[in-house]
């Protein structure tokens, strides 16, 4: 698809007539980009690196909880791998995952999996969702009443907060930067005060479980 690098601002978009649903920040060009093409990307005439969220939106269900994933896992462990999965695995139980975490109806929410991983190119016929579900809840017990509860428009929101925090704190220190979503793109110079704003904004806002922070490129 052609770029078009005239869409350069953001805007957000609320949902179900609430100003506490959803929240998130869309418009510029970049969301639209493989994270292949946005590796290309320039901050005045600088090379870039992405930062990332790992799991966001499992640790803010724990900190709903007043609770610290870390407490609970072994550093290395990985929120959305199940056992018996191997890591080929992980987008297909990430997706299910945050399928079941946004819908209300065991039915729908499946049927919105299959043609989800149909349209990646990554579905596998037979493929075991009942085991993937049981999977999540014997996993992570603490938080598995989320699930089916039609919450994560509220997770989204929540994670629009951080992002607006993350941004104010760029700004106020004079760091260009491109959100999208989730993860942010500054030039390589100011990765590693990156790195400490987007753990801050956890700390400022009292949530407990703290995701790991990956460098996409």
């Amino acid at each position: 698809n052609p770029i078009d690098q005239s869409a350069k601002y953001y805007h957000r978009v609320f949902r179900e007539g609430s100003f506490e649903h959803l929240g998130r920040f869309y418009g510029p060009w970049w969301q639209n980009l493989s994270s292949d093409l946005r590796s290309h990307i320039l901050i005045n005439n600088r090379e870039t690196t992405e930062l990332d969220y790992s799991a966001l939106h499992v640790h803010l269900l724990y900190s709903e909880m007043k609770l610290n994933y870390w407490d609970l896992f072994d550093p290395l462990d990985d929120p959305y791998m199940l056992s018996g999965y191997c890591t080929k695995s992980r987008d297909v139980l990430k997706k299910a995952f945050l399928i079941w975490l946004n819908n209300t109806n065991r039915h729908t929410a499946d049927k919105a999996i299959i043609d989800k991983l149909m349209e990646l190119g990554i579905y596998e016929k037979g493929m075991d969702l009942d085991g993937m579900f049981d999977g999540f809840t014997t996993k992570h017990p603490a938080i598995s009443d989320y699930l089916l509860a039609g919450q994560g428009l509220h997770f989204q929101y929540l994670d629009s907060l951080i992002t607006e925090r993350i941004v104010s704190w760029s700004i106020k220190f004079g760091i260009p930067i491109l959100g999208i979503h989730d993860s942010f793109i500054v030039s390589r110079p100011k990765k590693f005060l990156l790195k400490q704003i987007m753990k801050y904004a956890f700390v400022e806002r009292n949530l407990k479980s703290i995701p790991k922070i990956k460098t996409v490129y």
